[in-house]
């Protein structure tokens, strides 16, 4: 059996939780992501979109791009997970949203074309300069 993931955004609103193990975490240095988190990297976990679904709440959603949609709390604005219509079977959740990644091991840098030349995670993982 999986183990469970829960979490939520600040205000307690929305409550989402994932029964199955992560497909994998990684860091993303575009734009977009950054943009949206409002910090110079964004760490994402994905999970299976058959075992995530919301406990509490309906999220509000941005189309952020042609394949990204992202969901946030409309109360307070924290920033949850995002779909890619281009894989629609798995979501993507903010490791921020998440109330204990302990256990959520980053793979990969994607993007780093687009990384912040000031900015830099010293890792031995690697790196793509796009997805």
């Amino acid at each position: 059996m999986a183990a469970t993931h829960e979490g939520g955004c600040q205000c307690g609103a929305i409550r989402f939780e994932a029964t199955a193990a992560p497909l994998g975490a990684g860091y993303c240095h575009c734009t977009k992501c950054r943009g949206a988190t409002g910090a110079p990297i964004f760490l994402g976990v994905a999970f299976p979109r058959a075992a995530f679904r919301l406990l509490r709440g309906e999220t509000k959603t941005y189309r952020s791009s042609e394949r990204g949609i992202r969901h946030f709390c409309g109360a307070c604005g924290s920033p949850l997970f995002f779909e890619l219509t281009d894989t629609p079977d798995r979501w993507e959740v903010l490791v921020g949203a998440l109330d204990d990644a302990a256990d959520i091991t980053p793979s990969v840098h994607v993007c780093t074309a687009s990384r912040l030349p000031w900015f830099d995670v010293l890792d031995s993982l690697p790196r793509k300069a796009a997805l």
